[in-house]
């Protein structure tokens, strides 16, 4: 028997992907990534966050090379239909938001229609 090598993944230098989950409730095999996945089984996951509306969940990864990516979109697969968008360039990133004093009016004015 041949023990199966666990990616090694380092956020640097990689590739990031987003994976959106299509999924209402269970798959087809009775199976949720949130509940029946864990990050050990996937240490490409950098984030996971629950999503409201028709997707389930949007996961942010890390990969080393297009063939690393198929073999992620393959283990992920059994917990339902996913969508998978490349990053190409990244135009904003880590922001700092000074709530304190912000640059724009954060309650705006209801229109009359909705004012009691």
């Amino acid at each position: 028997m041949i023990a199966e090598k666990k990616p090694q993944v380092n956020a640097e230098h990689k590739e990031i992907c987003y994976i959106v989950f299509k999924t209402k409730g269970k798959t087809a095999q009775g199976s949720c990534l949130f509940k029946t996945g864990s990050a050990k089984e996937f240490p490409e996951v950098l984030e996971m966050h629950k999503l409201s509306g028709s997707h389930c969940s949007l996961l942010k990864v890390a990969v080393s090379s297009m063939q690393h990516l198929e073999a992620v979109n393959e283990r992920l697969g059994r917990y339902g239909a996913q969508i998978t968008n490349i990053v190409t360039s990244s135009v904003l990133t880590r922001r700092i938001i000074d709530w304190e004093q912000p640059d724009v009016d954060l309650n705006p004015p209801l229109p009359q229609g909705w004012i009691e």
